[in-house]
């Protein structure tokens, strides 16, 4: 039995979660309470996409680990990918109620915090984490990454400079400053920190993204164009990286041929993400037909395909089907599971026209983060408007 654990294990940790978890399956038929390959069995169901399996295996080896804090830490990843902060922030805290000097639950914590809009609990789980472990690369590399978050670009720059004191070759940092120096003009440097960061990690497809970005800033056109093909010959089927080649491309007046990659890639795999862009970008450049064909594709191939969702309600606001707008917004909301907020105002907008002035002041009754606060804001002032909720004079009245 140890030596299949073993042979599980080490599977694992080489990315071959499909192989180890018959393994594990096997150890279990067994031993149903081993320890250890029920937490193995978690982390490779994880690592698989098979979350509820995941979630049962954490919480059998919760109750039979004698490590509890190792098994709710591994809880608290698996929570964290699963985009569950708040369950991820959770667990963490209870690895460290179970083990104080637990410095792994100590920096996933300090990292999943500096994800979420409460910065000061952010700043706090840093703090701790750097009192303990000055000079800790991924701390200060979050410390930068929430400071840009709250609008402190000299915070964040000083949090960035830290941490490549600390290691001048970390590449996460040096990517982030660069986009930093981006945000704040200074294109030569942020240029400069990209292409060491694309030298340090030559096969990060990230790196080379960015580059493309600060490049494309510059209206380097031809060299942002090879960094975003560099991106994409790393990570084929990204969205993303799709989108940002596809968007040059149109802007530099190649629309004839901005196209042609995406829909080359979409061809040879059919992955609905990419429907999606394509949607996306169709719709932008007044093809609806084609655009709603894309989105209808994305859908078919994944019914929880948001973005698709989206499309199909903006196009049928545009063309007088205010109903069908709605049942894609509403289709979209649940995909996102409330988490996206362009689905929440998308719906919030399909509520309006067809005149459900209080479902959409309930979709909005919430508070928007910095970067959705102005539509979030200008959408509530009509539904509040047409409610006669009393806050509308607050928010538009000045003589209030």
């Amino acid at each position: 039995m140890m030596a299949t654990l073993q042979r599980a294990a080490g599977l694992l940790q080489a990315g071959r979660f499909g192989e180890a978890l018959p393994l594990l399956d096997q150890v279990l038929a067994e031993a149903p309470s081993q320890p250890d390959a029920l937490m193995l069995r978690a982390m490779a169901r994880s690592r698989a996409g098979d979350d509820a399996g995941a979630l049962s295996d954490f919480g059998a080896a919760r109750t039979h680990h004698p490590q509890s804090h190792a098994v709710l830490n591994n809880l608290g990843n698996h929570q964290q990918r699963a985009g569950r902060l708040d369950a991820a922030i959770a667990a963490y805290r209870a690895a460290l109620e179970a083990a104080p000097d637990f410095a792994d639950a100590r920096l996933n914590l300090a990292l999943t915090l500096s994800q979420t809009d409460d910065f000061a609990a952010g700043r706090a789980a840093i703090a701790d984490v750097l009192a303990r472990q000055p000079g800790q690369v991924l701390a200060l590399n979050a410390w930068g990454n929430l400071e840009r978050r709250a609008g402190e670009p000299d915070a964040a720059r000083k949090a960035f400079d830290q941490a490549l004191e600390a290691d001048p070759n970390a590449v996460l940092p040096r990517i982030n400053r660069g986009a930093l120096f981006r945000e704040t003009g200074e294109l030569d440097k942020s240029c400069t920190d990209l292409r060491q960061a694309c030298a340090l990690a030559p096969t990060m497809a990230e790196a080379h993204a960015q580059l493309g970005h600060s490049l494309r800033t510059r209206l380097d056109i031809d060299e942002a164009d090879k960094a975003y093909r560099m991106a994409l010959s790393l990570s084929p089927q990204d969205p993303g990286y799709h989108a940002d080649l596809v968007g040059l491309r149109v802007e530099a007046g190649q629309g004839a041929s901005a196209l042609v990659t995406l829909q080359q890639a979409i061809a040879a795999t059919g992955d609905p993400r990419l429907n999606e862009v394509l949607a996306r970008v169709l719709l932008r450049s007044g093809q609806p037909v084609a655009a709603r064909a894309a989105a209808d594709a994305a859908l078919a191939r994944d019914p929880d395909a948001v973005q698709a969702a989206m499309v199909r309600s903006e196009l049928g606001l545009r063309t007088g089907d205010p109903a069908g707008a709605l049942a894609d917004a509403r289709l979209a909301f649940k995909a996102s599971q409330g988490e996206d907020w362009a689905a929440r105002h998308v719906l919030a907008e399909a509520l309006l026209v067809n005149e459900d002035w209080s479902g959409a002041a309930a979709v909005l009754d919430c508070d928007a983060p910095a970067a959705h606060l102005q539509k979030h804001l200008a959408l509530q002032s009509v539904a509040w408007r047409q409610t006669g909720d009393p806050r509308y004079a607050q928010l538009c009245d000045y003589d209030v």
